[in-house]
């Protein structure tokens, strides 16, 4: 009992960090409309600058605030990226997921040659000290995560429902030409999502730094994970990408539990394929059977 319950308290954590990584990447994919690598990077980069910050002498609330603060960097970047790569009639999206990749290729080359290769630990007070409740072992930077997961959630429905800018966000997510007939700018507007998405990220690439030790290429994955959320969850509802998320986080733990830590990845992806796979043919069915009610009346 003590080890099912365990494994569904890693479950609702790691959940809670894909969350916030599946939210964010939606949001910054439905403005934009490409792929775009930067993303990883962003999540990778806090915890990285926090930690120069932290070596460096700086306190821990500092650190934390460098860490969250140095994404939001990247957006010019993606925004001239967009501009000129993706085109201002938003065109050309191959063009701006290669630049994309390009740039983080070459940042994550960096972070390589500033900080190793290897695994580096960013250890924040006693977050990390276990706290054993009734068998339960948990740490205060799992319940840190959950906690920040909520308030994020929070702050991305209170802008996107209540909020000008996200207002705007879903004019230009239905139709790029609606925000051009009101007088708007499309790439004004995609600034300010990318801001938003880096920022988010950022806090999930903290999260991630003070409870796990971290290393460049862990921005591919956080890529990857707000890719798959995103694919599963089509809606930015938060219900609805809160569901995938942590659907994806008890395959894994599952799979890390019953077959090992070498065997997760594979299950993982391998099932977000058959239900990507499914979702496909079941709409394909769809419509089918659709064309063949019509052509019978």
């Amino acid at each position: 009992m003590t080890s099912l319950l365990q494994l569904a308290w890693g479950g609702l954590y790691i959940g809670s960090r894909y969350l916030i990584l599946g939210a964010s990447f939606s949001l910054l994919y439905r403005s934009c409309r490409f792929v775009d690598f930067l993303f990883g990077t962003a999540y990778i980069v806090a915890p990285f600058v926090a930690l120069a910050a932290y070596q460096r002498g700086a306190s821990q609330v500092v650190s934390l605030g460098c860490g969250v603060a140095a994404p939001l960097l990247l957006a010019p970047l993606t925004a001239w990226l967009s501009i000129y790569t993706l085109g201002r009639d938003g065109q050309g999206g191959n063009r701006a997921f290669i630049a994309s990749l390009g740039v983080a290729m070459m940042a994550e080359s960096l972070l390589a040659w500033s900080f190793g290769d290897s695994v580096q630990a960013f250890v924040v007070g006693r977050l990390r000290e276990p706290i054993d409740f009734h068998g339960l072992i948990v740490t205060r930077a799992q319940l840190s995560t959950i906690g920040v997961t909520v308030v994020v959630l929070c702050i991305i429905q209170i802008i996107l429902r209540f909020s000008v800018l996200g207002l705007k966000l879903r004019i230009l997510q239905e139709s790029e030409t609606g925000v051009v007939d009101l007088g708007l700018s499309p790439l004004r507007i995609r600034f300010a999502s990318l801001i938003l998405a880096y920022g988010i990220a950022g806090c999930a690439g903290i999260l991630l730094g003070i409870d796990a030790d971290i290393e460049p290429r862990m921005g591919f994955e956080g890529l990857m994970v707000g890719v798959f959320i995103a694919l599963l969850a089509p809606a930015t509802n938060s219900l609805t990408v809160g569901v995938w998320a942590f659907l994806v986080a008890a395959v894994e733990q599952c799979a890390n539990y019953y077959l090992g830590g070498s065997w997760k990845n594979l299950v993982t992806f391998a099932a977000i394929l058959a239900v990507l796979a499914w979702r496909s043919s079941r709409g394909r069915r769809l419509e089918i059977l659709g064309e063949r009610l019509r052509l019978s009346t």
